[in-house]
Formats: structure tokens, sequence, C-alpha cells
């Protein structure tokens, strides 16, 4: 290595240079470096011990020094991640995914969250603060009454909205069997209401307690249920594993589809709005095609309600006296299905035709496919 012979070397100064010290060389004077020879650069290997212990000496660390410490023996669990450690750990795919982290897309799964519509963001049914819920009827998606009612009072926001169950009603949400893992669960909120569940059942029992609540012994592949009583509620976790996780809401669009597989109703926007496309099966009766934007969960039950009409070649709208149901000729399956109406007459048989709202903002065709 040839002498410096320049103080402006990489934009030192003299200064700079006469500091230089001992393991790298002598100090020549005049800000120049020499003597200095390959053996000076050869680097020095940290071991395992001073991985774990630290050194100040300026050593490198190669996977055989990491190899040799305890950081490469002790592996995080999921509840490290949830909830955290001062322990350095290694993070793997199977701790990721015992925390419920997706580790293809980054996301919580259904391990994360079992619960649909857990801030109560969609209300498909329309659901309005403090109206009468009667057992077994649903307000906001995935939310029905318990056996004396559900009436609840809320301010709907566009983000998780906080409710509040009236006194002596409750709200129950029964998980499907498909998105149950089985094993030990936490079921956690924010709120006032506490909350009671059911193992392999959507009937909960038992006496309520407060966030947090433990649950055990879930068969996988079996339903459960959560049901809370009055007081205030949102932000509603049904994790698996021992340990709470924190709310984690899904994508507005994400959480739509979900509470789709379970209820889907088609509403108007305008007086005059199409419903589906068909033909007449004979001068009264119009059969038309309605296809889901998601499958259901299984063949749904049809509820209707408005005023319709069936626009017939021409342009013109006949008025329809009985209102759509589900086809009596054609199946209905969880992808779509075939919905009549009846006029007085004005069909051409075989002619296509067109299922609309008439005249009614108002009017709708929902989809029921709830457990």
């Amino acid at each position: 290595m040839g002498d410096i012979d320049h103080a402006g070397w990489h934009g030192l100064t003299n200064t700079d240079l006469d500091g230089v010290k001992t393991t790298l060389g002598t100090t020549a004077g005049t800000s120049v470096l020499k003597n200095l020879t390959a053996g000076d650069f050869v680097p020095t290997q940290a071991t395992g011990a001073e991985v774990n212990t630290g050194t100040a000496t300026l050593k490198y660390v190669s996977p055989k020094a990491i190899a040799g410490s305890t950081i490469a023996k002790v592996g995080a669990a999921g509840s490290d991640i949830t909830t955290g450690t001062d322990t350095v750990k290694f993070v793997t795919a199977k701790a990721m995914a015992d925390a419920g982290v997706n580790v293809v897309s980054g996301t919580f799964s259904l391990k994360a969250n079992c619960i649909i519509n857990a801030g109560f963001t969609i209300n498909q049914r329309a659901y309005v603060s403090n109206a009468t819920l009667t057992a077994g009827i649903y307000g906001h998606d995935r939310w029905k009454a318990g056996s004396g009612g559900g009436d609840y009072t809320f301010t709907q926001l566009a983000s998780s909205t906080v409710i509040t169950i009236k006194a002596n009603k409750t709200l129950i949400q029964v998980i499907e069997n498909v998105n149950v893992i089985g094993g030990t669960y936490t079921l956690s909120w924010t709120g006032t209401a506490q909350a009671r569940y059911a193992v392999d059942s959507a009937t909960p029992g038992g006496s309520y307690a407060a966030s947090p609540i433990a649950i055990t012994s879930q068969t996988a592949g079996t339903v459960m249920s959560v049901e809370f009583n009055a007081g205030t509620l949102s932000n509603v976790v049904l994790n698996s594993g021992a340990t709470a996780l924190p709310f984690m809401p899904k994508s507005y669009n994400q959480e739509f589809q979900d509470c789709m597989r379970y209820y889907i109703r088609f509403k108007c926007d305008t007086g005059f709005a199409p419903f589906g496309a068909g033909y007449a099966l004979n001068t009264t009766i119009g059969e038309f095609i309605m296809s889901f934007p998601v499958s259901m969960r299984d063949s749904p039950a049809l509820s209707q309600a408005g005023n319709f009409g069936i626009i017939v070649g021409g342009g013109s709208v006949v008025a329809v006296t009985t209102a759509p149901a589900l086809s009596g000729t054609s199946p209905a399956s969880a992808k779509n299905v075939m919905v009549q109406a009846s006029v007085a007459s004005g069909l051409t048989q075989g002619d296509g035709c067109l299922l609309i709202s008439n005249s009614d903002a108002n009017a709708y065709i929902g989809f029921d496919a709830e457990l």
C-alpha cells in the first residue's frame, strides 16, 4: 500500500489525518500514514458468546457466530408477536400464523377475529336506532336479537360505531362452522356490555362477564356463538388463542363482502331501478335472473318490499300485481336465483322483459342465508 501524501484524500484535513493512531498503522507526521500492511486489515470474527453479551472490539458477525449464540435457538411464539417481548427472538412463519397474521398478504386472518361486522359498520337492512328488534331478527348485519329482543341505539359512523344495547335486551352472533378452527379462543371488546358464549352451539348460555373472556374446548368445524347484554358495545374480537388481540378493522369493502355471504339486499337509488332481466313465461308471469356479487352461504330465502313493474317491448311499464318471489320452476343456488313476478296482463310469451322498481325509490329485494 503506497503512502498517503495528500491531506485532501476523501475530504480529510491535515488535522484529521494527524489524529490516526495505533492499529491502523503509525503516525508518520505531517499528516502522512505510513507503514500499513495487508495484515493490518484482517478482520476478526465474533464468537457466539460475544453475540450474546456484546464486545467493544470491532468484529464481524458471521452465520457461524449467530448459530453459536443463544439467539439462533430461541424462536418467538405467537403470543410474543401479539403482546411483545424484550427478548431478542427469531420470528418464524409458524409464529406469525399462531398470532393470526396472514404470512402471504400481511393481513389479519379469521384466527385474529372470527366476528363479522365487529365494528357495526354494515347495516344493509337499514335498522333504525331504538327500533323494536324482536327475537331472532337482525339489526346490523350478522347481529340478531336474543330471546328477549335486541333493541339498541346508535349514531352511525363511517368507521367503527358504538351501539348501546337497551336494558333486558341482547344481541347474538353465530360463527359459521367453516370459520371455526377449534381449541382455545379469547373474546374481547370495548364498552360496558357484558358477554357470554356457547361452545359447539348457536345458543349462548351461562353467566355474563366483562372483557376479556377465555373460551376453551371448542370443536373445530362446529358453530360457536357469543351474546352481549345491556350496555355500550363496539370493536368485538373473537380470536384464536389465550391472548386477546387488538381490534383490527377490515376495509369497508372486505367487511361488506363478508356480510353478503349471509344477507344481500338489492335496493333502489332511483324510482325506476332494474333488479333483473328475463322473459315472459306467459301473458301474466315474468321470470328474471338475479346474480349475487358473492357466493352466499346457502340457497337463500327472498324478502321484498315496495312497488315493482315489468318493462316490456317498446319500453312501457306494466305494474306488478303479485310481489316478486323465488321461481317455482327454476332451482335457486348460492350464486344466483330465478325470480318470478306477476301482472294482470300485457306480457307476450317468450319476449324479453325487465323487472324494475315502479316509481318507488324505497323498493328492495333481499336474500337471506343467515345461520
